[in-house]
């Protein structure tokens, strides 16, 4: 069976939730969100805005992402990300990229409060360096 995922991109004034329908681990995500950066993150302005940065994530994973029409929760998912991004101070000035990483209660999560908190929100490059770990977490409490 596959394990979905759903990934909400925020800015400051909008939000776009984006459907994964397949190797939604962080092990997979965190890499593949940390790529995104790497190859747009340093746009200006664009890369700080919610529809650009989920446009660079489905040119990066462009048969896995699905962006959605709603920000409910699926039922299906393992798991949920929170991708803030912000625009630099100055034009020139590369993004900011932070993602959070949750455990989604399915039945009674919100995307505001969508579950257990796995990984506080960070930087998305060390994220995506230390994404076994936070896979590892999420199991671990299950035992």
């Amino acid at each position: 069976m596959s394990t979905r995922c759903q990934v909400r991109v925020e800015s400051p004034h909008e939000a776009i939730t984006l459907y994964h329908h397949c190797d939604g681990y962080p092990t997979a995500m965190l890499p593949l969100m940390a790529q995104a950066f790497q190859e747009h993150g340093k746009r200006g302005f664009r890369s700080g805005r919610a529809g650009h940065v989920a446009a660079f994530l489905c040119a990066t994973d462009p048969e896995g992402f699905e962006p959605e029409d709603s920000h409910e929760l699926h039922g299906d998912i393992e798991w949920y990300y929170r991708l803030v991004v912000a625009e630099g101070r100055q034009y020139h000035d590369p993004a900011t990229w932070v993602v959070s990483v949750y455990s989604p209660n399915r039945y009674d999560g919100t995307p505001e409060q969508p579950g257990k908190l796995i990984l506080s929100p960070m930087d998305i490059l060390a994220a995506g360096a230390d994404s076994e770990a936070f896979e590892k977490a999420k199991y671990e409490d299950r035992e």
